[in-house]
């Protein structure tokens, strides 16, 4: 799912679901990890809002507090349909299979930046430097690799304002929660 310095997150359903389209969930409940999440959140918004009716898609959403949990209300049958990042999915698919053999992707959202790692504004360049040179050293280790790391790059800031415009675009159509 990801692709470079870019992800996405997976549309995750019960496998019953899975020849869906996310039109069919019109009307149905959502789990997303947290409203400050733009793999769980933003990025499932900015799927609907075209679809949306009034503002409206989904009769409600859950809020989980994490991708995982989100995963296991899909479980449950308290969801219909969760966005989980790529990473998660693999991660769990690896660690833990039968907490998605009920469950099914049945859509993808646009590749977007990854998240990033943020330093404190007061961060002199030498501490920048070696925090660089130590996660550009960690990437080379088998921890890294087995947690599907491969790499670091400092993206321009101007990079993470499509995330934005996501938010923009779902509010331009009426739609500002999911």
């Amino acid at each position: 799912g990801c692709d470079g310095a870019r992800y996405r997150s997976w549309l995750v359903a019960r496998q019953e679901d899975e020849d869906c389209a996310l039109a069919d969930f019109r009307g149905r409940r959502a789990v997303a990890n947290s409203v400050d999440s733009h793999s769980g959140y933003n990025a499932l918004r900015y799927l609907i809002a075209p679809l949306a009716q009034a503002g409206r898609f989904f009769s409600s959403t859950l809020l989980s507090g994490s991708h995982r949990q989100s995963l296991a209300d899909l479980r449950a049958g308290k969801a219909d349909i969760a966005a989980i990042d790529c990473l998660s999915w693999a991660l769990l698919r690896r660690h833990a299979p039968h907490e998605l053999a009920p469950l099914a992707i049945v859509g993808e959202t646009p590749l977007c930046p990854a998240p990033p790692l943020i330093a404190s504004a007061q961060t002199d360049a030498q501490t920048l430097a070696t925090l660089r040179r130590v996660l550009t050293q960690f990437a080379e280790e088998k921890a890294a690799r087995d947690s599907f790391i491969s790499g670091f790059t400092v993206p321009e800031r101007a990079a993470y304002n499509e995330i934005k415009r996501w938010e923009e675009q779902a509010a331009a159509h009426g739609v500002t929660c999911l």
